[in-house]
């Protein structure tokens, strides 16, 4: 018996996600609760598990398609097993969306706007559109590495997309010499021009090439060193040695959801590279990390964690005051409990104390916990303290509720989980919202202190730096002497709408005096 696996409901404000990575291919067994695929939202990345033991018969929703929640992705049977029904897809309204989804990410990776989309019009699969069709964003990198142009490619997605899977059979086609369909017509495209070094391709100008079909091994570069700009591909189509009718329509942008993806790309060329690989390497270094003048794809995290930086600086003026904390009592007390709790099965941190002295002190500075409005200042009645973790795509801040409720070894638990379920990616968007304060631990990369950037609507935000061993002047009944102290920096940033130094600097000092006479 057949199952469908859904978008699943990733928090109460989510609506939908984003295939990012299946990873299982049709044909494989799964087993239940086996990680399936990974879903990308403007929050988090996060695994979706299998529901049901079985074979993963179909895959309906390519990496890179944005879905409804409660929409079908995926069928799960016996092997060999046929699908008997037609799946709950909801085709027209996902095209919708995904052209919403695309339009929005080009905004804020800094492409220019794109036409609207046509929305689920249903094509003739046997012919060669004059217009290159909708592709997923997976679908169009590879199509630009590939020099694949995708008017010559059969689309099979819904609504007429062109998805992953026909731009690799297209590739296969050609490097096998036959047609990549088998009524399809491939649009001409001039010679390579050997392995010129095109150097530092900017988004808008990959962008331009992968969607008009230009090899710019061919373009003439009149910027700086020989760069090629937008007016040298517009010139070059002008001049009539390329293909002179413009893509226009949903797929003007389609190489890419946003500049940076298209970028990534490197110039579309006619040849057999390698996908993933950029020009005048080989594949095999495409893999090993970014290199020097490469355009580095931006993630939906990344763009996310971009707007939300900017909009915080151009919301807010920031001002940063920087405290020094002794932290003997707390390393003292670190010591006693951490193997006590280990047999709890608790790991202990320095930082579940620093979460515990900032949730006392934000009960005793309401202020510090609030937000700007127009209506005034918001004083939250919750204390929810958001907690950076830094994983490979970025930094997420998963929330700590009513933190300032919660025992030392309440918060080591709540620390240990939500950094864990961070870095293995099964939070969920409820996970990272609803926070009134954050604190940021640069600390643990041995940062001394910085100035962090508030994470909006909030009203400041605590960075902490490494503990080190420093020589300070303590005061004895003997009289002041020099002594090797464990010493650790704490710097606010503040919204100075909100704050100003009356309180903010007396908050700091109240965590100030939690640690440094934190007793058992």
């Amino acid at each position: 018996m057949t199952v469908e696996l859904k978008m699943p409901q990733l928090g109460e404000s989510v609506h939908e996600g984003t295939i990012g990575k299946w990873l299982k291919a049709e044909g494989e067994h799964v087993e239940k609760y086996e990680p399936l695929l990974e879903v990308v939202t403007d929050k988090v990345d996060t695994e979706i598990t299998a529901t049901d033991s079985g074979t993963l018969l179909k895959i309906l929703a390519s990496e890179g398609d944005t879905v409804a929640v409660g929409s079908a992705i995926a069928v799960l049977g016996e092997a060999g097993e046929a699908i008997s029904y037609e799946p709950s897809l909801g085709a027209e309204p996902q095209a919708a969306q995904i052209g919403d989804a695309e339009s929005q990410a080009a905004s804020v990776g800094g492409a220019e706007p794109r036409a609207a989309s046509a929305g689920g019009a249903t094509r003739d699969r046997s012919a060669v559109s004059a217009e290159a069709p909708r592709a997923t964003p997976v679908a169009a990198r590879i199509a630009a590495e590939e020099g694949i142009d995708l008017r010559s490619v059969q689309p099979s997605g819904r609504g007429g997309q062109v998805t992953k899977a026909d731009v690799l059979d297209a590739a296969a086609a050609r490097d096998a010499g036959a047609a990549p369909g088998a009524e399809a017509a491939p649009v001409s495209a001039p010679a390579p021009a050997g392995d010129r070094d095109l150097g530092f391709i900017s988004p808008r100008v990959a962008r331009m090439a992968a969607t008009q079909g230009v090899d710019l091994r061919l373009v003439p570069g009149t910027g700086r060193d020989g760069r090629i700009t937008a007016r040298d591909v517009e010139g070059f189509l002008a001049s009539g040695a390329a293909p002179a009718a413009p893509v226009t329509g949903p797929a003007a942008t389609a190489a890419a959801p946003g500049a940076q993806a298209a970028a990534s790309a490197a110039p579309a060329t006619t040849g057999g590279a390698a996908s993933g690989a950029a020009v005048g390497r080989p594949a095999s270094a495409a893999a090993d990390g970014p290199h020097l003048g490469d355009v580095v794809p931006m993630t939906t995290m990344r763009s996310s964690i971009a707007e939300h930086m900017v909009r915080s600086k151009a919301t807010s003026p920031h001002v940063s005051t920087v405290h020094e904390s002794d932290m003997s009592a707390v390393t003292a007390a670190y010591r006693a409990l951490k193997e006590p709790m280990a047999r709890r099965g608790v790991k202990l941190t320095y930082t579940a104390f620093v979460v515990e002295a900032l949730a006392a002190a934000l009960a005793d500075f309401p202020m510090v916990n609030s937000s700007w409005t127009a209506d005034g200042i918001q004083i939250h009645p919750d204390i929810n303290i958001g907690m950076a973790v830094a994983i490979p795509t970025g930094l997420i801040v998963p929330v700590i509720r009513n933190a300032n409720e919660l025992s030392l070894e309440g918060i080591a638990k709540a620390v240990t989980d939500l950094a864990t379920r961070a870095r293995n990616k099964q939070l969920t968007p409820d996970d990272v919202q609803g926070g009134t304060f954050t604190l940021t631990n640069y600390g643990v990369l041995g940062s001394l202190f910085g100035t962090p950037v508030i994470n909006q609507p909030q009203a400041a935000i605590l960075g902490t730096g490494a503990i080190t061993k420093s020589v300070v002047a303590v005061e004895t009944p003997d009289g002041d002497q020099i002594a090797i102290r464990p010493m650790m920096f704490l710097a606010l940033t503040f919204d100075h709408r909100i704050l100003d130094g009356g309180t903010a600097d007396p908050f700091v000092q109240d965590i100030v005096r939690r640690l440094e006479n934190y007793a058992l």
